[in-house]
């Protein structure tokens, strides 16, 4: 024999009808209230204010990379909707470690590598799958005639590649270490051997004052 239950939904009350009213008023508010262009106005005025015949270039560089800015951080959270509807939660851009890229370094200070740039993927593959952001060294071209400390600088010649083979000799900067988010990479380069990795990552761990120390046979540890 079945029974019919019925189930009483409780009623809310007064209060919570209200709360839940003023949330939904709230929302709507929120959607029709106008953007505070002033507040941009405000802050934009304030810089022009500090613009003067040393700086101007880099301003309108600035200005210029204020746009190129908000279309990559679109990309980002793009990449971050697509990873997080992914069942595996995985980062639809899976850079590998020794792989080079052309990446959106954008408007720096000082010495600061800007704009596009060659980068060098160090990041491990884990990270690499998972993470919204990587690991980089930047990358920059060869001058003849120019001395470069090798403690700081490592040489890469077409022939250390085990994927694509520029027609020059580059230069990778160990001592400019760079977290970037995924969406500054741009097309793929190529790819370092892994003899050339190694010696970028012993020349990384001399940089960062890493040591390894034996433990056991096969195992290391760093200090």
């Amino acid at each position: 024999m079945t029974e019919n239950v019925t189930v009483h939904s409780q009623k809310p009350s007064s209060s919570d009808q209200n709360t839940l009213l003023d949330q939904e008023l709230n929302q709507d508010q929120d959607q029709n209230t106008p953007l505070p262009i002033s507040q941009l106005k405000i802050k934009f005025n304030d810089f022009l204010s500090k613009i003067n015949k040393d700086n101007f270039h880099k301003a309108l560089e600035i200005v210029e990379w204020i746009s190129i800015q908000l279309d990559l951080h679109d990309k980002a959270m793009q990449y971050r909707h697509q990873k997080h509807n992914d069942k595996n939660k995985c980062h639809p851009i899976r850079p590998v470690r020794g792989e080079i890229y052309m990446a959106e370094l954008g408007s720096n200070v000082g010495s600061e590598f800007n704009s596009w740039h060659p980068v060098l993927i160090i990041q491990n593959d884990r990270g690499n799958t998972y993470s919204e952001k990587t690991i980089v060294l930047p990358m920059t071209g060869y001058k003849q005639n120019k001395r470069y400390d090798k403690n700081i600088y490592h040489k890469i010649y077409p022939d250390d590649f085990d994927e694509g083979q520029p027609n020059k000799i580059s230069l990778v900067k160990i001592a400019d270490i760079t977290t970037i988010d995924k969406a500054r990479l741009g097309r793929k380069v190529g790819k370092l051997n892994d003899h050339v990795m190694k010696m970028i990552t012993d020349k990384l761990r001399k940089h960062l004052a890493i040591r390894t120390c034996q433990n056991k046979p096969g195992q290391t540890a760093l200090r």
